[in-house]
């Protein structure tokens, strides 16, 4: 009997033995799964989240896990993070990714997530062009954006989350500045969203856009991923084709565009997307190569697009879901003073999110009030405009109001007129001024406004208001 017993236990052992191992088998030879892991809150799976090697796009499971076939070609596996959980952050820089290696079989990738209440509101913090060159413009950064951006967040009430985001460019060609801008940015309060800039490929490298993003991808992980706080949907796009460094194409890779499309079948129609991208999408006359097939795959949503590199503030609204704000830059002009080459500060936006909704917007110049929006040149200011008075009104859009009074009566509203800033075109203008980086020359601005008083000595206010509802007043004594 015992023999019996002992026959039977261990044929069920080794029948035991023998099914796992043939499903550890199937697991790691299986063709279709040779990437993957777990999502936990610590305790236990996380069911429904992202997760993309940037080919590939699928969901964990009940018990939170997820499997695919990794892109030969692929280097990270990241998760879009949901709303309802906090974006996990090394300091500020988010925190979302593992790194491929190719060299192995399988690759297994973990995450972990700590819950959170979903934000209802929030505000965004914008960038672009950080693009320190060299150690003391890094300063500049460290010692004036930053606790200037720490500043308005006391503005707010103390619960009031943030995040935010840098639109490309963060240095200048000088990946060894890399390590003293993430200490900066680790000094925010708020996790800050990366984006590659044409600055921030490698210039050694020619001919291999893939190779020459390594530096941007050591800091900062993938430069093309997802993300969701409240009822928005982050995105962020790599939107340049990099042969060298002055030579480059700009597109959205093939590649992009389908993580894209496989990406938004994950988000509803209702939430916002808010779509970051280095490059304009379009400005003016220039656009993206392939800018139609991005609209295209954002068709039915309302979409606000974030980009940067011109360093001159534009918003432009292509269609009547989708506006893109091109931001004037946080280093002006090549932190060459505090002031950009058409005239506005150095600086960033700010966007109030509520709900999936923008509910307000404005440029905040670095160490000056939010409420300072309008600059006024007294008359002889500028040759073309010598007995008006001028407004640079840097984040004016179609939808604003611009009126003057004079001597407080209302005259109607100011004429806009497209020309040079009177103050960048003296400080910038010529190959010597200013002697740091004097290829920045001034350049004509749209959101200049004149208005010719009817008698001398008159007192001058302009009234500007934006779509918002937000009233911004200037004053001129011409008396004085």
């Amino acid at each position: 009997m015992k023999s019996k017993i002992v026959l039977y236990t261990m044929t069920y052992i080794l029948s035991l033995i023998f099914s796992i191992n043939i499903y550890s088998q199937n697991v790691l030879s299986d063709v279709d799964t040779d990437l993957t892991g777990n999502v936990t809150d610590g305790i236990k799976g996380v069911q429904g989240v992202v997760v993309s090697d940037g080919y590939t796009t699928t969901l964990t499971d009940e018990n939170g896990q997820y499997r695919m076939k990794r892109n030969p070609k692929a280097k990270f596996v990241f998760i879009s993070v949901p709303c309802d959980y906090k974006l996990p952050t090394r300091g500020s820089i988010p925190d979302f990714y593992k790194k491929v290696n190719q060299d192995l079989e399988v690759v297994y990738a973990n995450f972990q997530l700590t819950k959170a209440i979903p934000d209802k509101n929030f505000v965004l913090v914008a960038m672009a062009d950080s693009q320190p060159s060299k150690d003391w413009e890094l300063k500049r950064f460290r010692k004036e954006t930053v606790p200037d951006i720490n500043n308005l967040t006391k503005e707010y009430p103390s619960e009031t989350p943030f995040v935010g985001i840098v639109a490309g460019d963060l240095v200048w060609d000088a990946p060894k500045l890399y390590p003293g801008y993430t200490d900066a940015i680790n000094n925010i309060p708020f996790p800050v969203l990366q984006v590659i800039g044409n600055h921030d490929h490698d210039q050694k490298i020619v001919g291999d856009d893939s190779k020459a993003s390594h530096n941007f991808e050591k800091y900062f992980g993938p430069t093309y991923y997802s993300y969701n706080k409240g009822n928005c949907h982050f995105i962020v796009l790599d939107d340049i084709l990099y042969h060298d460094r002055k030579t480059y194409e700009k597109k959205i890779t093939d590649e992009q565009m389908e993580w894209l499309k496989q990406d938004l079948t994950y988000v509803a129609k209702d939430k916002l997307i808010i779509l970051s991208t280095h490059i304009p999408t379009k400005y003016k006359q220039s656009e993206l190569v392939n800018s139609k097939e991005l609209y295209n795959i954002l068709d039915g949503y309302k979409v606000v697009i974030i980009s940067g590199h011109t360093h001159f503030g534009v918003s432009t609204e292509i269609n009547e879901n989708i506006k893109e704000y091109t931001l004037n830059a946080v280093f002006g002009a090549g932190w060459s003073g505090d002031i950009g080459s058409n005239g506005a500060p150095n600086g960033y936006a700010v966007f109030e999110i509520e709900g999936n909704k923008v509910t307000n917007q404005y440029f905040k110049g670095t160490g000056l009030d939010k409420s300072y929006q309008i600059k006024l040149y007294p008359p002889n200011s500028w040759n073309s405009k010598k007995n008006s008075i001028i407004a640079n009104i840097w984040n004016w859009n179609k939808h604003w109001t611009v009126e003057v009074i004079e001597d407080g009566k209302p005259m109607g509203e100011m004429t806009q007129y497209r020309d040079y800033d009177p103050f960048a075109y003296e400080y910038m203008f010529g190959p010597d001024k200013p002697k740091h980086r004097p290829s920045n020359e001034p350049k004509q601005t749209d959101c200049l406004f004149f208005y010719t008083p009817k008698k001398k000595g008159a007192i001058i206010k302009v009234v500007a208001k934006d779509e918002y509802g937000n009233i911004f007043t200037e004053e001129l004594n011409l008396k004085k």
